[in-house]
């Protein structure tokens, strides 16, 4: 199927129930359009699409999970038993359900307006698409001319008025039919204000049991079909009728004409003037060659079904399923369950190494790796180190004319494809259990958790007006845990091995940096707006197993920690964040 519009993506975004409702008595109808949403839609993950909303509620059932579903029924309908809109709205269950609902659709406006007074969720109307018939199928006027008698057929039962078709006075030319459904009881009958009918049968009408579909075909094919309707949203007869040509003698209705056209020939308003219809076979004819010329101008299609579906600000909301967020037929940026990135300036001769290592992880889930080269002078090394790797991880490369530092990493928030980020310095050298290890702690430890391989627990301590550096001097109010120690909180967590949710990572960047040589301490920074405003717990893991650092780490050349910069700033945020009164407000045994 092409796209609904030329911008538009078939995306699969929808799942059934397990036992979706199709009315296989119908012919096509319902499991047509069922079919149709399956076919170009289905996803295994998607959200849930309620195919006959009234269902589950006469069934008094809950849906208690993200939904969207088809609303079918009239505000009053003939049936005591089931709910129709007046009944379902007051439902404790449809309430229920409603705090789940991204959406309804419906197939007539009359249906449309109804709900939008009463329900707060949108409401979308899309039109009931026609089941193909072939040619041979559809009505003729040879077929029908030829058949002695001629036959003038009642069908169905929903919002039927089958006292109209007893006391219709059908030509003398014909034989009237009524195509009873084997649950259809005549003798328990009510009309649309839930009164019970006595319905008055008489000899005129031939009653009919369910007929094979080949002789269904045969008797659309060569019959005219009448209806009487106490109400209707989208008729499904109506719609066959319209599909095969059939001429439909049927009283004007909202939800009719909305099929059928205003102008449609067969409208009647008494039974003289349906009889007066049936007798007259121009106007017969003329209501089967308007059906046909409506139909192309007007086409009811699957595929226009699924434009107007797709189209909808409903669907266009709905997410994109993680099953779909690799298929580059579905989204333009594909989706990944975690997002590593690598920040490169010195190390460059390390990066092939860190690479080959990401290539061999055991992860189960899929991932993305950007790596942002601060280095103007290395851009081009760094690019043909990447090239073959292009094909083998899913990696980006961003080549920066600053060095933005470590700060990069607030950024990355809004670049990244997933929802967590896994920080990777270039002296870090990841096993291939990194990834996976990192993946399972933040499982154990939370979804509001931070974890990473290296921290410092402060001691609780006043500030040394005068002698402030001696705090990152003489270590004496803290203490170091690196990879080798056990599981443990910590109050300042080394991103140099770091896995942060991606939103928590935007909430610590919604806080201002109150200098912005801070960048120069970023991992500091946020370890101070993660632990005292946001009190999310700092998770130093046992990480020997799992990594190791290249032999540059420490040289006073290359590492951060020896840059007398850094240094400064340490030192002039150890006095910012003793002002703030941290640690002293998130308190750590050591």
């Amino acid at each position: 199927m092409s796209s609904p519009l030329p911008y538009i993506r078939l995306r699969r975004k929808i799942k059934f129930e397990s036992e979706p409702t199709l009315w296989p008595h119908q012919r096509g109808g319902w499991s047509f359009v069922i079919e149709q949403l399956r076919s170009h839609l289905f996803a295994p993950d998607g959200i849930l699409v309620v195919s006959a909303l009234e269902e589950n509620i006469s069934n008094e059932e809950v849906i208690e999970e993200p939904w969207i579903g088809f609303v079918h029924q009239v505000p009053r309908s003939n049936y005591p038993w089931y709910p129709d809109l007046e009944r379902m709205l007051t439902s404790k269950h449809f309430i229920k359900s409603l705090e789940k609902c991204h959406g309804l659709f419906v197939i007539s406006t009359r249906i449309k307006d109804y709900l939008v007074k009463h329900v707060q969720v949108p409401v979308v109307k899309v039109l009931y698409p026609i089941t193909p018939f072939p040619d041979e199928l559809k009505f003729s006027r040879e077929k029908f001319q030829a058949e002695s008698p001629r036959r003038v057929l009642f069908i169905g039962e929903f919002m039927r008025n089958f006292q109209a078709f007893f006391d219709l006075e059908a030509p003398a030319t014909y034989k009237k039919i009524l195509l009873r459904s084997s649950d259809v009881d005549l003798a328990n009958l009510y009309n649309n204000k839930r009164d019970k009918i006595r319905l008055r049968m008489n000899d005129s009408v031939t009653v009919r049991e369910r007929v094979s579909n080949d002789e269904y075909d045969h008797l659309l094919s060569s019959s005219i079909v009448f209806l009487n309707l106490f109400d209707a949203g989208a008729n499904t007869t109506v719609l066959e009728c319209l599909s095969r040509h059939t001429p439909l003698v049927v009283n004007r209705l909202p939800g009719v004409e909305e099929y059928l056209g205003s102008e449609y020939p067969l409208y009647y308003e008494t039974l003289d003037g349906a009889s007066t219809l049936l007798a007259n076979d121009d106007k017969l004819m003329e209501a089967s060659q308007y059906m046909a010329q409506h139909f192309k101008s007007h086409p009811l299609t699957g595929e226009r079904f699924i434009r107007e579906f797709v189209s909808s600000s409903v669907y266009r909301s709905l997410p994109l399923p993680s099953s779909q967020q690799a298929d580059t037929n579905q989204t333009k940026f594909s989706r990944f369950d975690l997002t590593v990135v690598v920040c490169s300036y010195k190390r460059v001769y390390n990066m092939k190494q860190l690479l080959e290592r990401f290539v061999k992880q055991d992860y189960s889930g899929r991932f993305e790796l950007i790596l942002w080269n601060n280095n103007r002078e290395t851009q081009a090394e760094i690019a043909e180190i990447c090239a073959p790797f292009e094909n083998r991880l899913n990696i980006r490369l961003i080549q920066s004319s600053e060095n933005y530092y470590c700060v990069i990493r607030f950024a990355v928030s809004q670049l990244m494809s997933s929802e967590l980020l896994l920080v990777c310095d270039d002296d870090v050298l990841p096993n291939p259990n990194y990834i996976s290890k990192f993946v399972a702690k933040y499982v154990e430890y939370g979804r509001r958790a931070v974890i990473g391989c290296r921290g410092h627990v402060f001691r609780q301590h006043s500030l040394d007006v005068e002698k402030p550096h001696l705090f990152w001097e003489d270590y004496c109010n803290m203490k170091f845990f690196d990879e080798g120690k056990p599981d443990r909180q910590v109050h300042f967590l080394h991103a140099d091995s770091c896995l942060i949710p991606r939103s928590l990572l935007l909430e610590v960047a919604s806080y201002a940096l109150p200098s912005p040589d801070y960048i120069l301490i970023d991992d500091y920074w946020m370890s101070f707006v993660l632990s005292h405003h946001l009190r999310v717990p700092l998770w130093k893991i046992k990480g020997d197993d799992i990594m190791a650092l290249t032999e540059c780490a420490d040289d006073e050349n290359i590492a951060l920690c020896h840059n007398k910069d850094v240094r400064e700033q340490s030192v002039n945020f150890y006095c910012y964040h003793m002002a703030q009164g941290w640690p002293a407000s998130c308190p750590l045994e050591i």
